[in-house]
């Protein structure tokens, strides 16, 4: 699979703060449709969401100028592609 990661994925921020000190706290749900893509998101021992995860810290630290404390969840949600609310609600639609 190497850097590829399923088709079907969204990820919505729940929380995305900067607190006083700079410090940016983050936390991310990623969503997919089956439980085959959330263990290929996750890899074995978590490992590819561990590399996932601290390349988006890399990226956004320097984006920011700021550390950043990033702590993500893989959640099944069948369908979420396809329905308008669940796309809606991560930012995605007509307008």
């Amino acid at each position: 699979m190497g850097d590829e990661i399923p088709y079907c994925t969204g990820v919505d921020l729940v929380v995305f703060k900067q607190h006083a000190d700079g410090l940016i706290e983050i936390d991310a749900e990623i969503f997919c449709e089956t439980a085959g893509q959330k263990a290929a998101i996750i890899g074995s021992k978590g490992a590819r969401l561990k590399s996932i995860g601290s390349a988006a810290r890399k990226q956004i630290s320097i984006v920011f100028e700021s550390p950043v404390r990033l702590s993500q969840r893989v959640k099944v949600k069948k369908g979420w592609a396809s329905d308008r609310r669940a796309l809606a609600s991560l930012g995605y639609g007509s307008r």
